[in-house]
């Protein structure tokens, strides 16, 4: 019921989004104003583009292999772009002349376009982005000084992710479990984790009644 209602919520916002968005891009043609070019943008290029990738991706991977490296960075890039749309549409109505509006404008359209290359290297999020463009092995993703409980789940969901991501489900699992046994519940991956593992659960094949007697009989 809970993963229905979930499809359902999730549709319903992907048409809002698209809807609202041609609005919007319908009526700057019309006016021709920035601030509701920006929004069209934002709903289009967010809201109905980078969070369908995003989702389709890490949560349903409907795509395979490489393709779902590139689904993840532009279902992210296209978040990061109308998070800017959104920038430039709060300059537009709230500071239209402002110099000093402008300038904090440009400073956070740069920071989204290089938010991957500038996080510090102990932020988990950052080393995760790094593991996803190759730049950091699995192996190499956790490090000694990794003993809080949020940054082991954090990474150990980023790993599991990753793994999915190459079709291994037996080293996403285990890196799941780490991420859930690591006590660190209030991080987004420990979430994240359980739901992985539910799924997994879900989606193993059943044995059959050869693989059941095998199974009994080496007990």
């Amino acid at each position: 019921m809970a993963d229905l209602l979930g499809v359902i919520g999730f549709g319903s916002f992907l048409a809002v989004s698209l809807a609202v968005g041609i609005r919007l891009l319908l009526l700057a043609r019309r006016t021709r104003k920035l601030p509701e070019l920006a929004m069209g943008l934002n709903f289009v290029v967010a809201g109905f583009v980078g969070y369908s990738l995003l989702v389709a991706t890490e949560s349903l991977h409907l795509l395979p292999g490489r393709l779902a490296g590139f689904g993840s960075f532009f279902g992210v890039s296209g978040i990061s772009i109308g998070a800017a749309f959104v920038c430039l549409f709060t300059q537009q109505v709230f500071h239209p002349q402002g110099r000093g509006a402008r300038v904090v404008l440009a400073l956070i359209s740069g920071w989204l376009g290089l938010a991957g290359d500038t996080l510090p290297a102990e932020n988990a999020y950052a080393r995760r982005l790094k593991l996803y463009r190759g730049r950091v092995r699995p192996e190499e993703l956790l490090i000694p000084a990794d003993s809080g409980d949020v940054q082991v789940a954090t990474l150990n969901y980023g790993l599991g992710n990753w793994y999915l991501l190459l079709g291994d489900t037996a080293q996403a699992r285990a890196a799941f479990e780490r991420s859930v046994q690591s006590g660190g519940w209030p991080a987004f991956g420990f979430i994240a984790s359980e739901a992985e593992l539910r799924r997994l659960a879900y989606s193993s094949p059943p044995l059959s009644s050869r693989g059941i007697r095998s199974a009994s009989a080496s007990i």
